[in-house]
């Protein structure tokens, strides 16, 4: 499953302004398949993909998550036993308690997570070994996994590797060396051009 993708202090006027960090941001959207929010169940969301972005010096901050989800409101031993696939063995003991004290030593409960920081699950069919999870509201608990990393944009050109340079980070251009070397592209692309007809010409000549 596609992480869900977020792109933070990605505003709408800094990209306006600044074309590379647009181009940036496309690129990392297009990585993943596009994820229907309106349709997308909440039990396939498994990861986060996070990139913030610095304005500053315009670094690109990459954190990946995993999407955990746990009870709210229960103690923390009847939250390994109905978080688990495996039931504890009960013949040692008389009662369930046994078995819940001797998890923790006395009932003690979670502390709560923040309102905003909860969702309720919808009750669904699950396989024989899953965990059992009541229809009650959860705790949404992100795991850092990686990789971490930070990313600066330095050129952007078009095509791959032989395309006009858009931008780039450390070297600028006057407008008479842009008109200069936008010349000198073009008469590169007229000649390879050139030489394509060519060939295709020759293959054909050689068919007949």
């Amino acid at each position: 499953q596609s992480p869900l993708v977020i792109l933070n202090n990605f505003e709408a006027d800094i990209l306006a302004e600044k074309r590379h960090l647009k181009i940036a941001s496309l690129v990392f959207q297009s990585m993943f398949p596009a994820i229907n929010v309106k349709t997308v169940k909440l039990g396939d969301c498994k990861r986060v993909l996070l990139l913030n972005l610095n304005e500053d010096n315009e670094t690109i901050e990459l954190r990946h998550y995993l999407i955990r989800t746990k009870p709210v409101g229960v103690n923390r031993s009847i939250k390994r036993i109905i978080t688990t696939s495996k039931l504890p063995n009960l013949q040692s003991a008389e009662d369930i308690s046994e078995i819940l004290n001797a998890r923790s030593g006395y009932a003690t409960s979670d502390s709560e997570m923040e309102a905003d920081a909860q969702v309720e699950l919808p009750r669904v069919k699950r396989a024989r070994k899953e965990p059992i999870t009541a229809h009650q509201r959860s705790a949404v608990c992100l795991t850092e996994v990686g990789p971490r990393m930070t990313l600066r944009v330095i050129k952007v050109e078009d095509g791959v590797f032989g395309g006009e340079v858009q931008y780039h980070a450390f070297e600028t251009r006057s407008q008479v060396e842009v008109e200069a070397l936008r010349a000198k592209h073009n008469e590169k692309e007229r000649l390879r051009k050139e030489r394509k007809a060519k060939q295709e010409q020759n293959v054909q000549r050689k068919r007949e």
